[in-house]
């Protein structure tokens, strides 16, 4: 009966270019999660700042409407939710990256060769950077930018 289980490679190493890729990949998305936890705890004061009223009873955001202090509130909070996102799938990536190797050495690998005509993405989609951790990178890239949007001048 022949073992239907895969064999684990033991001294599998990535090719230099991908290790470096990989490692290039996992600090650019940790400082994707530094930085959106930093525009989090921002948004997080602002909240605060919007819901405190002033001891002398003047409201929270001084001569301003109601309308707008609460278009204040609701962008606060949509963008701190967007920054949790993104520091959620930020950390989601790393993980999915730092298996690679793990994964390849169980599967194996085979990069086509003409993989130098499609850049890099093509060569770490091959080691197995693809599908669910793709539409995280998207998510995480996504939601920074957009908290730019909703992020209220006071």
């Amino acid at each position: 009966m022949a073992d239907s289980t895969p064999s684990l490679t033991i001294n599998y190493e990535h090719p230099k270019l991908v290790d470096y890729l990989r490692q290039g990949w996992i600090s650019s998305y940790q400082a994707i999660a530094v930085v959106a936890a930093l525009f989090a705890a921002m948004e997080a004061s602002i909240i605060t700042l919007s819901k405190t009223p002033d001891p002398d009873g003047h409201p929270p955001l001084r001569f301003s409407s109601s309308a707008y202090q609460n278009a204040v509130l609701g962008l606060a909070y949509v963008a701190l939710i967007l920054n949790v996102g993104s520091i959620v799938s930020s950390l989601k990536i790393i993980d999915a990256i730092g298996r690679i190797a793990y994964r390849n050495a169980v599967k194996g690998t085979n990069p086509p060769d003409d993989w130098t005509l499609e850049g890099p993405n093509a060569l770490m989609r091959t080691y197995g950077v693809k599908g669910q951790v793709r539409w995280l990178m998207y998510h995480c890239r996504f939601c920074p930018f957009n908290v730019a949007w909703f992020t209220p001048e006071i």
